[in-house]
């Protein structure tokens, strides 16, 4: 997907208008040295807004990822 958005960049898209979207983070799951590095790219690409999300781990989370 990041080097859609990098190809849709050099085709004019300004970078101001992108936010990058990551989630959900899992804890013990999500790797975070691959979100440091898809914020490093972003970040490389000139985009400046980032959005994450961790996962609610409710009583009922268990039983729905099952």
């Amino acid at each position: 997907m990041m080097s859609r958005i990098k190809s849709l960049i050099e085709q004019g898209l300004d970078p101001n208008d992108i936010t990058l979207r990551i989630d959900p983070i899992i804890p013990g799951v999500t790797k975070l040295s691959e979100v440091d590095e898809l914020m490093k790219m972003a970040s490389e690409m000139g985009i400046k807004k980032v959005k994450f999300s961790i996962l609610d781990y409710y009583s009922t989370t268990a039983k729905y990822m099952q």
